[in-house]
C-alpha cells in the first residue's frame, strides 16, 4: 500500500499562519538568553591524548527563560546533568570553526532539561579541545584561539530533536579564547 500526501499551497500557508498566531513555533528567540560569566578565557595545556595536545578551561554559563512558556535543553542521556553544547568560531580564517565543540554520541530520549518561564539555570562546563584530527596528518581541526560563542540546543517541547527553536536561540555572548604559554 502506498500513501501519498498532497498539500495545497493555500492550506499550508493557512496552517502556518494559524500556527504562528497560536505560538506553535514557541518563544521568540530573544526570550532565551544565554550568557557566559566572562568575556575572555585562557585555555591551558591539560596533557595529551595520544600524540595530540589538549587544552581546556572552565566556563560558567547562565541561561534565562524570559518568555512565557517553558523551553527544553537537549542533553545527551536522560540523566546527563548539563545540556548538549557547541562552541562556534565567530570570525576567523579557519573554515572548520572552533576546535572545542565536542563530538556527541547520544541516545534518543524525551527527558530534556526543562527551563520554566522566569527561571535561570547555571551550568559549569569544562571545555576541552581539539576534539577532531586529520587521520592522515594528525593535525587538529578547528581553531583553539579567537572570538567564539557557546550554543545550546533549545526546544519548545521535550523529545529527541523535536521542536527546535532556530534563528540564534541558545547562542551566547561572544567571548575570546587565548592559549596560556606552553609548559
Amino acid at each position: 500500500m502506498r500513501i501519498e500526501w498532497r498539500f495545497s499551497p493555500v492550506m499550508v500557508a493557512a496552517t502556518l499562519t494559524a500556527s504562528a498566531c497560536t505560538g506553535f513555533f514557541g518563544p521568540d528567540r530573544e526570550a532565551v538568553v544565554l550568557r557566559t560569566a566572562h568575556t575572555s578565557y585562557v585555555a591551558r595545556y591539560e596533557g595529551s591524548e595520544g600524540l595530540h595536545r589538549q587544552y581546556g578551561f572552565t566556563l560558567v554559563a547562565r541561561i534565562e527563560n524570559r518568555g512565557g512558556t517553558a523551553v527544553y535543553l537537549a542533553r545527551c542521556y536522560p540523566d546527563t546533568p548539563y545540556p548538549i553544547y557547541g562552541v562556534e568560531l565567530v570570525d576567523g580564517e579557519d573554515p572548520v570553526g572552533a576546535a572545542y565543540s565536542r563530538v556527541w554520541a547520544c541516545v534518543g530520549h524525551d527527558r530534556q532539561i526543562r527551563v520554566d518561564p522566569g527561571e535561570v539555570r547555571t551550568d559549569t562546563l569544562h571545555i576541552r579541545g581539539p576534539n577532531t584530527f586529520d587521520g592522515r596528518t594528525g593535525q587538529p581541526f578547528g581553531s583553539l584561539v579567537g572570538r567564539m560563542r557557546l550554543r545550546y540546543e533549545v526546544q519548545t517541547c521535550p523529545g529527541d530533536g523535536a521542536c527546535r527553536v532556530g534563528g540564534g536561540a541558545g547562542a551566547s555572548n561572544v567571548f575570546t579564547i587565548t592559549l596560556a604559554p606552553s609548559p
